[in-house]
């Protein structure tokens, strides 16, 4: 892709009401596996209810509603194949490398690493979360990216 569109692109994330509800869900579905799991004994159930709930709770501020301070809240592409990312609590990554991506139509997931740190950090984009055209372009670099690789 030519310089001039990687530099054009930015991917403003706002708050998405399908990955919340997706995210809400999943949890809720295995809450009530977990109540179900007849085998368990009451305190475990109740800790995994716990667990599932911090979960919960968690994702939806992170990636549902982008109101951690640690969510993503904008991304673009620079010129060698990297991502810089902005963070909610306006910090800024640069040259953060894409290790893994989902691409659909309604989702795209990455794992990226930012250079100097050792965990990877997912980052979940569905389609009411970013304008329509900017997501249609993120995902058409993100695909050109991975056949280069």
């Amino acid at each position: 892709m030519s310089e001039s569109f990687e530099s054009k692109l930015v991917v403003e994330l706002k708050a998405s009401a399908f990955l919340s509800g997706l995210l809400l869900a999943a949890h809720v579905g295995a809450a009530v596996m977990a109540g179900l799991a007849a085998a368990l004994p009451w305190w475990m159930r109740v800790g995994l209810w716990a667990a599932l709930g911090v979960s919960l709770y968690r994702n939806l501020r992170r990636h549902g509603l982008r109101t951690a301070p640690e969510a993503i809240r904008e991304l673009s592409p620079d010129s060698n194949g990297q991502l810089m990312l902005g963070e909610a609590a306006g910090r800024r990554l640069e040259q953060v490398r894409i290790l893994a991506c989902f691409i659909h139509p309604w989702l795209t997931i990455l794992l990226a690493r930012p250079e100097g740190r050792r965990r990877a950090v997912p980052i979940l984009i569905a389609f009411d979360a970013a304008e329509a055209g900017a997501f249609t372009r993120l995902r058409a670099w993100l695909a050109q990216q991975r056949l280069e690789a």
